[in-house]
C-alpha cells in the first residue's frame, strides 16, 4: 500500500528551493492530475520552510574535530580513512543573477565547446556577454540534477 511520489518538475523544485511560496502555488495550481492534495501540501511546506531557512541566513560552521579523535585514528596504522569534501554550496537568490560554481563550470564548459563549432566571432562575444544568463537559465536543472543525486545516494543500501 505504499504510493509512489510524483516527480516534481525542475521549476517548482527551483522555486522550492528558493522559498518562493507565491511561485510555488502559482505552479502547484496547474499541477498534474496525479498529484494528491497532501503531496500538494507538502511542497508548500517544502518551500515555506526554505523561505525561512533563507530568511534567517547562513548556518553557522559546526566546530571543528577535537584533537583526541585525530590523534587515535593516528595511533592505529592501516585505519587511516579519508574524509570526502563538501560539495560546493548551493546558491540562494532567485533570478536577481546569482549562479553558482556548478552552472558557471557548466556554462564555461558549453561555452568552450561552442567555440570549437565554428562559430562567428559576433555570436561568441553575445553569448559570452549574456554567460550569467545562461548559468541562470540552468540552475533548475542543475538543482534537480544535484537533488536526485542526493536522494539516490541516501536511499542506497
Amino acid at each position: 500500500m505504499t504510493e509512489e511520489t510524483p516527480a516534481v518538475p525542475p521549476e517548482v523544485q527551483a522555486a522550492i528551493d528558493l522559498g518562493d511560496v507565491p511561485k510555488v502555488t502559482e505552479l502547484i495550481a496547474a499541477a498534474p492530475a496525479e498529484w494528491s492534495k497532501s503531496f500538494k501540501k507538502a511542497l508548500l511546506k517544502k518551500a515555506e520552510t526554505a523561505a525561512k531557512k533563507l530568511a534567517k541566513g547562513p548556518a553557522k560552521a559546526p566546530p571543528p574535530p577535537s584533537g583526541k579523535k585525530s590523534a587515535a585514528a593516528a595511533d592505529t596504522p592501516g585505519t587511516a580513512t579519508k574524509v570526502p569534501t563538501a560539495p560546493p554550496p548551493v546558491p540562494t537568490g532567485g533570478c536577481e543573477g546569482v549562479v553558482g560554481a556548478a552552472e558557471s563550470a557548466l556554462v564555461s564548459e558549453l561555452l568552450a565547446t561552442i567555440e570549437t563549432l565554428g562559430l562567428s566571432a559576433e555570436a561568441m562575444s553575445t553569448l559570452r556577454a549574456n554567460e550569467a544568463k545562461l548559468g541562470i537559465a540552468i540552475a533548475p536543472q542543475v538543482s534537480s540534477v544535484r537533488n536526485s543525486a542526493y536522494a539516490a545516494g541516501f536511499s542506497a543500501k
